[in-house]
């Protein structure tokens, strides 16, 4: 975990250090702000000088610098966990998929979420802000002793006090944020089983027995969320109830000592305001243990996915006009979908995928493709194994896919070609009669028909292969959803494909290619 955090201060090294001087130059002025008004207090008679002039000044310039700064620290924490998740994300995207996906999408959605906000609301808020508190109360402390020491004790021992009541309580929170946090990823877990199992256990007739765990599981959740909130609301009340008994009975205190020792108002302001900010420090180291336990145990569950081994990322990044297959073999939970396939595919012709549904025509994509690379057998690229291949490379500029289910984003339908190639897209656009480019798109083109969504996937592969010139392409159903006079076109544009580049095809259509080669699973 120190290693994530080295990481992004280094990475944020610029905005960090502006949010810290915010901090100090805020402290400062409320240090100093108390002390000009008790030299103000502490004239005999009233006359503009200096002093008044600088407190009037830094009773200007205080609200602003803490508003700026707050801003500055929500600008920077939002910064700083969108950073975050988008580099989990990244990493997440470099593992296993097979190992990838036996976590729920839930799951990773919570966790990634969850441990970049902390991550970066931790280190800004709590841990940044807890320092530069824990200085400006000892630097108040020391002024206040200079102008009466009795009052400077009683706030720092009365605050200290206070500090260890919230303590204890606090111990209880993190205790009750491990269990919540546990009671949370077990009830998720077997509400997202009995969802995708739901058929199963109505056709079992095991619903009721199957819906009494999950109440049970559901309960000790709530309880465990119960349990936290009142040990945080009482956390808070105590914190809340023993700062204002602490100012009721300093301003006493000082009024006593006015009478008794000649405690002037100008030491008794003081006392007052910097009672107040000691009492927000101690808050805030009140807050540290509790937050530090959640981000410890959110780092757990990171841990789980980053215990998933990542892909290749180092190894060849040569581009090949040879794909060998020997002996592959490959199955889901000892379900063999593949075995013994051998085949051989070069430049100039197009290899066609047949077999009937359930055969693996998808899984052997997703092989050849190096996204599942727990096969048995061999997968040659120019006699070197696809296993001994940089992946990141593989993906980037080695091949280019068009798939069934590829996905679309909300903007319009230029947005989703992922190109700058101005001339080409409408060339593109044109030959495959995609209308209006500014044309909004929802998500996963909930708004688009079957054909269109086709037609824009083909063009954003099409952009693709023009940008990079990839030694494998592969098109699953290229031609499904099309109108019929679309068909020969594609079938050409594939055809004047292959001539460049290895060219695999998936399709229940029977397409007439040039040189078309099956390849029968």
């Amino acid at each position: 975990m120190i290693k994530i955090f080295l990481k992004f201060i280094k990475e944020h090294i610029k905005q960090s250090t502006q949010y810290l001087f915010l901090i100090i130059i805020a402290n400062v002025c409320i240090i100093y702000q108390p002390l000009l008004l008790g030299n103000v207090l502490s004239q005999s008679s009233f006359h503009f000088d200096l002093q008044i002039l600088m407190f009037l000044t830094l009773s200007v310039i205080t609200p602003l610098v803490t508003s700026y700064k707050d801003r500055t620290l929500n600008y920077v924490t939002n910064l700083m966990s969108v950073d975050v998740a988008n580099n989990m994300v990244n990493d997440i995207l470099h593992k296993d998929i097979l190992e990838v996906k036996k976590k729920t999408p839930n799951f990773i959605i919570r966790v990634i979420n969850n441990f970049s906000w902390l991550i970066s609301a931790f280190y800004l808020y709590t841990f940044l802000y807890t320092i530069i508190s824990l200085i400006s109360a000892t630097i108040m402390l020391f002024l206040l002793s200079k102008s009466n020491l009795y009052l400077s004790a009683f706030i720092f021992m009365s605050h200290l006090l206070r500090l260890l009541m919230i303590y204890f309580v606090q111990k209880k929170i993190m205790n009750s944020v491990e269990k919540k946090i546990k009671s949370e990823n077990l009830f998720f877990s077997t509400l997202t089983s009995y969802i995708t199992k739901l058929k199963t256990i109505i056709t079992r007739s095991k619903f009721k027995e199957s819906r009494q765990v999950l109440e049970k599981q559901m309960s000790n959740h709530l309880l465990s969320v119960k349990s936290l909130s009142v040990y945080r609301s009482l956390s808070s009340s105590l914190g809340e109830a023993g700062f204002w008994l602490i100012r009721f009975a300093t301003l006493l205190l000082g009024l006593y000592l006015s009478k008794t020792m000649g405690v002037t108002l100008a030491t008794l302001q003081l006392a007052f305001s910097y009672s107040s900010e000691i009492g927000s420090c101690m808050q805030m180291v009140s807050e540290f243990m509790p937050t530090y336990s959640e981000l410890k145990a959110n780092y757990a569950e990171i841990q789980e996915l980053y215990r998933i081994e990542d892909i290749k990322r180092d190894g060849y990044e040569n581009k090949f006009d040879k794909i060998q297959v020997r002996n592959l073999e490959f199955g889901y939970d000892n379900n063999l979908v593949l075995n013994g396939i051998n085949a051989e595919m070069k430049i100039g012709n197009v290899y066609v995928v047949k077999g009937e549904n359930g055969r693996g025509k998808s899984t052997f994509i997703k092989i050849i493709s190096g996204i599942y690379a727990n096969y048995h057998g061999e997968i040659l690229l120019n006699n070197i194994s696809l296993k001994d291949y940089n992946k990141e490379s593989y993906f980037d500029h080695l091949i280019t896919i068009l798939t069934q289910d590829d996905l679309l984003f909300e903007g319009t339908i230029k947005d989703n070609l992922l190109s700058e190639d101005e001339f080409f897209i409408q060339k593109v656009c044109e030959y495959i009669n995609i209308g209006n480019l500014e044309r909004h798109v929802l998500v996963n083109g909930e708004n688009l028909s079957g054909g269109e969504k086709r037609k824009i996937l083909l063009a954003r592969a099409l952009l693709d292969i023009k940008r990079k010139i990839p030694s494998l392409v592969i098109f699953d159903e290229p031609t499904y959803a099309i109108e019929v006079d679309l068909i020969s076109k594609i079938v050409n544009i594939i055809n004047q494909i292959s001539k460049k580049c290895i060219v695999i095809v998936i399709s229940h259509d029977d397409l007439p290619f040039e040189n078309k080669v099956e390849i029968n699973l």
